[in-house]
């Protein structure tokens, strides 16, 4: 293990070499901190019950992320912040396929969104060409030296797409992490891996890309929603892709939409949907389309919102992130 090989990186430091440690650039936090009748986890953010938690030895262990490790009291967490030293070979982007028109739109979109640091979702069904309206951006980032995570919930995603991404950037260093893989972690520009890897990293990643953002174990998992969070750098860019809907409902009549409101677009060409995220908090009543419309006007006057395609209806959705 060398110094590179922890560089965006959330490790024990019993994993880690003396001679690393030594480091003074190295950040350093407890494993566990020990609460009254809880203890708290600093990899995973869970809370686990003390009785069940304790050693023979007196010292707490997380049993919640524990297939990625032991992690117990007597442990600290190593960190050093994320730093870029790629050599950049041309050509970036190693593919030679075409978008569509609509899909040229989207991908600009995603290329703008990098370029200025900005959060987005993109929602398209199965077989829309989610992956490839990507590669754009993705090229972008690699281009200017930039660290880039894909990330999927399933090992199967992240197996099928280490092959075509490895097409794609045939002259980019890259690495896939997964719980069974055999190939040991090294420090590449493209990381493919499934989100509990996420927990492993901490400010790492100028483009983190999620693939499957409705797939189980990542949808409706605070763990795993902020290890993504924490995995990308202070100013990275944050890509959720989903192909089926995810709607969240309170009875049909009240909900209420915490942190982001999703604008969702609908394309009636190729079914497209591309959503601008906005710091907007509403109150769904009786009369959810007024509310929705509402918030609509509110991203609108703050330069949230903009249209990518001229033939568009609001989709009936609203969503809690």
């Amino acid at each position: 293990m060398n110094q590179l090989d922890i560089t965006g990186r959330l490790l024990p430091d019993t994993a880690c070499d003396e001679m690393i440690l030594n480091n003074h650039a190295l950040q350093f936090q407890p494993a566990i901190q020990i609460n009254n009748t809880t203890i708290h986890c600093t990899r995973c953010a869970s809370d686990c019950e003390k009785a069940e938690a304790q050693l023979p030895d007196e010292t707490y262990f997380c049993y919640q992320c524990f297939n990625l490790g032991r992690l117990d009291s007597s442990m600290k967490l190593v960190h050093l912040p994320g730093i870029n030293q790629f050599e950049v070979v041309h050509p970036v982007l190693t593919w030679k396929g075409r978008l569509t028109e609509l899909q040229q739109k989207c991908s600009d979109e995603v290329v703008k969104a990098f370029q200025e640091h900005q959060n987005k979702l993109l929602w398209a069904v199965t077989g829309a060409g989610k992956t490839e309206i990507s590669f754009a951006g993705i090229a972008w980032a690699l281009a200017q030296g930039l660290r880039v995570g894909i990330a999927s919930p399933r090992v199967d995603v992240c197996v099928e797409l280490y092959p075509r991404y490895q097409a794609a950037f045939a002259n980019t260093s890259m690495i896939l992490l997964h719980g069974k893989s055999e190939e040991p972690y090294q420090y590449r520009q493209l990381t493919i891996c499934t989100t509990h890897q996420l927990l492993r990293f901490q400010d790492a990643f100028d483009v983190l890309i999620i693939d499957e953002v409705d797939a189980f174990p990542y949808a409706n998992n605070d763990s795993l929603q902020m290890a993504a969070k924490r995995s990308v750098k202070k100013h990275g860019s944050l890509l959720l892709m989903t192909a089926p809907p995810v709607p969240s409902y309170a009875n049909n009549t009240k909900l209420v939409i915490y942190h982001f409101v999703f604008i969702v677009i609908y394309c009636l060409k190729l079914k497209f949907i591309f959503a601008l995220t906005g710091s907007v908090k509403s109150t769904l009543t009786k009369s959810p389309k007024k509310s929705f419309l509402k918030s609509y006007k509110k991203l609108n006057d703050n330069n949230v919102f903009s249209c990518l395609f001229h033939e568009l209806k609001i989709y009936k959705l609203w969503t809690k992130f």
